[in-house]
């Protein structure tokens, strides 16, 4: 199966079937697809854990039904890389090629645009960036990372093909996600990974700062460079994961200066950071310790995660938090569930954070999140 044939799968799964799916598209081209739930072990399992259980409860918009603490394992399994030869495991082959067949002969037609009103909350913003700009000069925290919601509320709320649309709208090095539970579909296309276990080697992304642009990405990039204030958000990042890592008894490899990562319509600074995984530690035991990074929560982490608990009125769910796959010998991904949507009867819900340091205004950090949904605006042709 081709790239566009196994989002057409995910596409009609969604839209004709009840079934829980989780699929995964990271940006080497590793691919893991669950479809249902097994009755018996499988080789790969699918996780997701909310951003803050704790706080939730008490949020005053409770956008999520379904964001709890899950994993599943799936009744049939695409395992592999694009390009390659993927492996389908399963407990009924049959049925799995019964859908493989309805999901190629099924159309893919797009049906015609929605007529969707825009929901923003700028006062709640605003708000929010106040705290962080006087906790940042109290000098009780570095860095927070406030987030928002912007709703679609009017069109027609049957799936689409919209994983299919996000394919075309995202561009290169995002990690493409997909996760239904219940009524909920959460998707996205994410240039973020909490973290990556492949054998006894580790590998953790630090992806913080960034500039939007519009066609010209090589200005944009100067800038990103040239800027102290990003860089200062950058350096908070990498501290923590080099930090983290050190205190489970590793020696992570962090390069000196960063890298840049260029999305479609933005520049973000990235420094890959390398370790080897010790005996005894799991990908879960590390994933724990890393979420949420300061790119997510802010700096000191437990600082910020507690603000963001008191002063960030609505439920983050499985934004911003790690969702993922483990196979059988420990490897595994998870992604962090940014540039992301979720998908209700009710509306659409799109989400995008911003790191507020010294120096930062809410005017920009509030363009800046909008930049950051454009991806899933695209999906539903915004």
């Amino acid at each position: 199966m081709d790239e566009a044939a196994l989002y057409r799968l995910c596409d009609y799964i969604l839209r004709e079937t009840k079934e829980p799916l989780a699929a995964f598209f990271l940006s080497d081209g590793t691919v893991r697809l669950g479809i249902g739930r097994a009755a018996n072990k499988t080789k790969t399992k699918f996780f997701a854990t909310p951003f803050d259980p704790v706080s939730a409860p008490k949020k005053k918009n409770q956008i999520w039904q379904s964001a709890t603490q899950h994993e599943f394992a799936p009744r049939h399994c695409i395992a592999g890389k694009l390009g390659d030869e993927l492996s389908m495991q399963s407990e009924d082959m049959d049925a799995l090629r019964s859908i493989l067949a309805a999901a190629d002969e099924a159309a893919n037609e797009y049906a015609k645009r929605d007529s969707w009103k825009i929901e923003e909350d700028r006062k709640g913003w605003n708000k929010l960036c106040l705290v962080a700009a006087e906790e940042i000069t109290a000098g009780r925290i570095e860095k927070l990372v406030p987030a928002r919601f912007l709703q679609l509320r009017g069109g027609e709320l049957i799936w689409k093909n919209y994983f299919s649309r996000l394919r075309e709208s995202s561009g290169a090095n995002t990690h493409r996600f997909i996760w239904r539970m219940k009524e909920e579909v959460f998707f996205g296309a994410s240039p973020e990974l909490l973290l990556r276990v492949d054998g006894e080697k580790i590998f953790v992304p630090a992806i913080a700062g960034t500039r939007a642009y519009r066609g010209d990405a090589e200005a944009a990039s100067r800038e990103l460079l040239s800027s102290e204030k990003e860089a200062r958000e950058h350096a908070h990042v990498v501290r923590d994961i080099v930090e983290t890592l050190t205190a489970l008894g590793m020696k992570p490899d962090a390069p000196k200066n960063p890298e840049l990562l260029v999305l479609k319509n933005l520049v973000h600074l990235f420094t890959p950071i390398e370790a080897t995984l010790d005996k005894g530690i799991s990908i879960f035991t590390i994933a724990k310790h890393l979420h949420p990074t300061p790119a997510m929560g802010g700096f000191p982490k437990k600082e910020s995660v507690k603000l963001l608990g008191e002063h960030e009125n609505w439920d983050r769910g499985y934004y911003a938090s790690p969702l993922g796959f483990v196979d059988e010998n420990g490897s595994g991904a998870f992604v962090v569930g940014i540039r992301s949507a979720l998908f209700t009867k009710d509306c659409v819900t799109l989400f995008a954070g911003a790191g507020y340091v010294r120096g930062s205004s809410a005017d920009a950090e509030w363009k800046e999140t909008r930049a950051k949904m454009q991806s899933m605006l695209g999906v539903f042709e915004l």
